[in-house]
Protein backbone atom coordinates (compact mmCIF):
# COMPACT_ATOMS: atom_id res chain seq x y z
CA UNK A 1 0.00 0.00 0.00
CA UNK A 2 1.11 3.53 -0.69
CA UNK A 3 -0.97 6.44 0.51
CA UNK A 4 -3.92 4.11 1.12
CA UNK A 5 -3.72 2.78 -2.44
CA UNK A 6 -2.20 -0.36 -3.90
CA UNK A 7 1.23 -0.44 -5.50
CA UNK A 8 1.76 -3.01 -8.26
CA UNK A 9 5.18 -4.60 -7.78
CA UNK A 10 6.82 -6.89 -10.32
CA UNK A 11 9.90 -8.91 -9.32
CA UNK A 12 12.49 -9.58 -12.01
CA UNK A 13 15.72 -11.53 -11.85
CA UNK A 14 18.55 -10.07 -13.88
CA UNK A 15 22.27 -10.14 -14.49
CA UNK A 16 22.63 -6.52 -13.38
CA UNK A 17 20.21 -4.93 -10.92
CA UNK A 18 21.78 -1.46 -11.11
CA UNK A 19 18.85 0.89 -11.84
CA UNK A 20 20.34 2.32 -15.04
CA UNK A 21 21.28 -1.10 -16.43
CA UNK A 22 17.83 -2.44 -15.55
CA UNK A 23 16.11 0.58 -17.14
CA UNK A 24 17.98 0.01 -20.39
CA UNK A 25 17.15 -3.72 -20.45
CA UNK A 26 13.53 -3.02 -19.47
CA UNK A 27 13.00 -0.58 -22.32
CA UNK A 28 15.17 -1.91 -25.12
CA UNK A 29 15.45 -5.63 -24.56
CA UNK A 30 12.41 -6.94 -22.70
CA UNK A 31 9.71 -4.26 -23.25
CA UNK A 32 8.84 -4.24 -19.54
CA UNK A 33 7.30 -0.81 -20.06
CA UNK A 34 4.62 -2.44 -22.24
CA UNK A 35 4.02 -5.13 -19.63
CA UNK A 36 3.82 -2.51 -16.87
CA UNK A 37 1.31 -0.46 -18.86
CA UNK A 38 -0.88 -3.56 -19.38
CA UNK A 39 -0.76 -4.48 -15.70
CA UNK A 40 -1.47 -0.90 -14.64
CA UNK A 41 -4.42 -0.58 -17.02
CA UNK A 42 -5.86 -3.97 -16.03
CA UNK A 43 -5.62 -3.32 -12.30
CA UNK A 44 -7.01 0.21 -12.76
CA UNK A 45 -10.08 -1.16 -14.52
CA UNK A 46 -10.71 -3.76 -11.82
CA UNK A 47 -9.86 -1.42 -8.93
CA UNK A 48 -10.60 2.12 -10.20
CA UNK A 49 -8.87 4.85 -8.25
CA UNK A 50 -7.09 2.37 -5.98
CA UNK A 51 -3.74 2.00 -7.80
CA UNK A 52 -0.92 4.24 -6.59
CA UNK A 53 1.66 3.19 -9.17
CA UNK A 54 3.95 0.51 -10.49
CA UNK A 55 7.38 -0.60 -9.28
CA UNK A 56 10.02 -3.20 -10.01
CA UNK A 57 12.21 -5.18 -7.70
CA UNK A 58 15.23 -6.29 -9.71
CA UNK A 59 17.51 -8.85 -8.10
CA UNK A 60 20.66 -10.45 -9.41
CA UNK A 61 20.91 -14.19 -10.02
CA UNK A 62 24.43 -14.57 -8.68
CA UNK A 63 26.17 -13.65 -5.43
CA UNK A 64 26.16 -11.20 -3.80
CA UNK A 65 22.53 -11.02 -5.09
CA UNK A 66 22.30 -7.23 -5.28
CA UNK A 67 18.81 -5.80 -5.61
CA UNK A 68 17.11 -2.53 -6.55
CA UNK A 69 13.63 -1.17 -5.95
CA UNK A 70 12.47 1.22 -8.69
CA UNK A 71 9.24 3.13 -9.20
CA UNK A 72 8.00 3.38 -12.78
CA UNK A 73 7.35 7.05 -13.42
CA UNK A 74 4.42 8.17 -15.62
CA UNK A 75 6.67 8.56 -18.69
CA UNK A 76 7.60 4.85 -18.44
CA UNK A 77 3.93 3.85 -18.44
CA UNK A 78 3.04 6.30 -21.24
CA UNK A 79 5.86 4.87 -23.38
CA UNK A 80 4.47 1.41 -22.67
CA UNK A 81 0.94 2.40 -23.71
CA UNK A 82 2.26 3.94 -26.93
CA UNK A 83 4.31 0.86 -27.80
CA UNK A 84 1.36 -1.41 -26.98
CA UNK A 85 -0.77 0.64 -29.41
CA UNK A 86 1.83 0.02 -32.14
CA UNK A 87 1.81 -3.71 -31.38
CA UNK A 88 -1.99 -3.82 -31.40
CA UNK A 89 -2.17 -1.91 -34.72
CA UNK A 90 0.24 -4.46 -36.22
CA UNK A 91 -1.94 -7.28 -34.93
CA UNK A 92 -5.08 -5.73 -36.44
CA UNK A 93 -3.32 -5.23 -39.79
CA UNK A 94 -2.17 -8.85 -39.84
CA UNK A 95 -5.58 -10.14 -38.83
CA UNK A 96 -7.29 -8.01 -41.49
CA UNK A 97 -4.94 -9.20 -44.24
CA UNK A 98 -4.74 -12.76 -42.86
CA UNK A 99 -0.98 -12.46 -43.26
CA UNK A 100 1.31 -13.25 -40.34
CA UNK A 101 4.92 -12.48 -41.25
CA UNK A 102 7.57 -14.56 -39.57
CA UNK A 103 10.78 -16.28 -40.56
CA UNK A 104 11.48 -16.83 -44.28
CA UNK A 105 9.98 -19.96 -45.85
CA UNK A 106 13.35 -20.97 -47.28
CA UNK A 107 16.79 -20.33 -45.88
CA UNK A 108 20.09 -21.95 -46.76
CA UNK A 109 22.59 -22.64 -44.00
CA UNK A 110 26.11 -22.08 -45.23
CA UNK A 111 29.29 -22.75 -43.31
CA UNK A 112 31.56 -20.64 -45.48
CA UNK A 113 35.27 -21.12 -46.14
CA UNK A 114 36.27 -20.23 -42.59
CA UNK A 115 34.23 -23.14 -41.19
CA UNK A 116 35.09 -25.72 -43.83
CA UNK A 117 34.36 -29.28 -42.78
CA UNK A 118 37.09 -31.92 -43.25
CA UNK A 119 36.69 -33.76 -46.54
CA UNK A 120 38.51 -36.96 -47.56
CA UNK A 121 41.11 -36.84 -50.35
CA UNK A 122 39.52 -36.87 -53.78
CA UNK A 123 36.16 -35.61 -52.48
CA UNK A 124 34.29 -33.17 -54.68
CA UNK A 125 30.96 -31.58 -53.71
CA UNK A 126 30.00 -31.78 -57.40
CA UNK A 127 29.86 -35.58 -57.08
CA UNK A 128 27.04 -35.39 -54.50
CA UNK A 129 23.37 -35.56 -55.27
CA UNK A 130 21.03 -32.85 -54.02
CA UNK A 131 19.78 -33.78 -50.52
CA UNK A 132 16.14 -33.25 -51.55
Amino acid sequence: MRGGKFLIVDCKNTNNAHPEAFRHAALFRYAYHVQAAHYFQGFSEVMPGQIAGFAFIAYERTPPYKASFMFADPTFLVAGRRQAAVYFATYLRCRGADYWPCYPDHYELRAGEKHRIWEPAGYSPDDEEEPF
